[in-house]
C-alpha cells in the first residue's frame, strides 16, 4: 500500500505533490483526533469514576 502510494506520489508533479501532503496531514490529523476521543475520553471517564 505504501509502496504504491510513494510512486503514486513520484510521477505527480511538485504542486500536486504539495497540495496532496496538505490533505494527507488533514486525513491524519481528523484520524487522530477520531482515535482520541474515542479511546482516551472513555479512558478518562473511568479514571474520574475510579478516583470519585
Amino acid at each position: 500500500m505504501m509502496i504504491v502510494l510513494i510512486i503514486a506520489i513520484a510521477k505527480t508533479d511538485y504542486h500536486r505533490l504539495v497540495f496532496e501532503k496538505e490533505l494527507l496531514l488533514k486525513c491524519l490529523e481528523a484520524v487522530v483526533e477520531k482515535v482520541l476521543f474515542l479511546w482516551i475520553r472513555p479512558f478518562y471517564l473511568f479514571l474520574l469514576k475510579g478516583k470519585s
